[in-house]
């Protein structure tokens, strides 16, 4: 880090500062500590804060005697695996330092990647259906193998859905929580909370022991779409949260996507609200890189590579003919007879190059002879 992590806790529990308002007066001055050493007139004299604000910042940051509490919780911190990164820290998260209020120290408990800029959230329903399932599945499962990093919230239904589909597909997967890092909730994500901070990273901003009140989640949904480049909202009733994502994202101009659910369906509601309100619609994973395609530039070509050219990473070499084949597949299920058609093969040889695809872990089939991308 390149100054001290306490001077930034310090600036976080003054009242009345918040991230803001921190964030303008470490950069009027050139530092946190600067900051803390100030005196009233130079407070006041930067222009951000008013006289009355500035007399009292003063006066906190003079009868200030929580070092020691501070102190106690970094170390605690470090004792349980969690790392603090205060927003000067270089490992702090690129596209989240670019929103308006990023949060002036992040607790982490895993590993932060530099690919971690290019992610999309993926949020919905905590009351899901089984097409919300199975869309937000086939979405974050593809869009990882693709090399995007999957952020979600850890809630039950769409989120969890989203994270662990991640993790099947291999990929990285980002878990922002509404509560302090060594506080799991729900309780019914304990597995998933542990093996999200083996592949990816639990995020926090909330400092150690914060209960999972409901004001925290309004500030999590926050950093879940700031941590991305797009947003997903895969099924949501009409008051959902995932909805205060979906504005948070317009707020900080981040793309916003949904997927349309059927019509007249509680967690539809929400969905078709913003698909009338201008969200880019979503069929699969190729809708959402394709709108991305200006800020990803060549990094899913250049560190990824693409099925249509016959790679993926972790997996065996496709031939010319089942790299043909594959360009026919998506993430909705097609029979064979129709991927015959569309490669312009009989069923036979479409099968062969089904099943050899299905073996290499590109296909998966289901009942009806159908048959999708992975």
């Amino acid at each position: 880090m390149d100054e001290p992590l306490p001077c930034w806790l310090a600036l976080r529990g003054a009242p009345g500062l918040g991230n803001v308002l921190t964030r303008r007066l470490v950069g009027f001055f050139g530092s946190a500590e600067a900051v803390i050493r100030a005196d009233e007139a130079g407070l006041r004299d930067s222009g951000i804060l008013g006289p009355a604000r500035a007399e009292a910042l003063y006066r906190y940051l003079r009868t200030f005697s929580g070092w020691g509490d501070i102190e106690r919780e970094i170390e605690r911190a470090r004792r349980i695996g969690i790392r603090m990164l205060a927003l000067s820290d270089p490992e702090y998260p690129e596209l989240l330092s670019g929103i308006a209020d990023p949060p002036v120290v992040l607790y982490v408990r895993g590993t932060l990647a530099g690919t971690d800029r290019f992610a999309v959230a993926i949020v919905g329903s905590r009351a899901t259906s089984p097409y919300g399932v199975q869309q937000a599945r086939d979405l974050a499962g593809s869009l990882a193998r693709s090399g995007i990093t999957i952020v979600s919230g850890m809630a039950l239904g769409i989120d969890a859905e989203a994270h662990r589909a991640a993790l099947r597909a291999g990929g990285r997967t980002l878990a922002v929580l509404g509560s302090g890092l060594d506080v799991i909730y729900p309780m019914e994500n304990r597995n998933l909370y542990f093996e999200v901070a083996q592949s990816g990273a639990l995020i926090s901003e909330f400092p150690l022991g914060s209960e999972p009140e409901k004001a925290n989640f309004p500030k999590r949904n926050r950093v879940i779409s700031g941590l991305s480049l797009g947003t997903v909202v895969v099924e949501a009733a009409q008051n959902s949260g995932s909805l205060i994502t979906a504005r948070s994202a317009l707020e900080q101009g981040r793309e916003v996507f949904a997927v349309p659910g059927r019509v007249g369906a509680p967690n539809s509601k929400g969905t078709h609200a913003l698909l009338r309100q201008g969200a880019r619609l979503v069929e699969n994973s190729s809708d959402i890189l394709a709108e991305l395609k200006g800020v990803l530039g060549g990094y899913l070509s250049e560190k990824h590579g693409n099925v249509e050219a016959g790679r993926c990473p972790g997996r065996e070499p496709l031939d010319p003919g089942e790299a043909g084949l594959l360009t026919h597949l998506a993430d909705q299920p097609k029979n064979i007879d129709e991927i015959a058609a569309l490669c312009g093969m009989d069923a036979a040889s479409a099968m062969g190059l089904l099943l050899s695809l299905e073996l290499k872990g590109y296909v998966h089939r289901q009942a009806g002879m159908l048959f999708m991308r992975t």
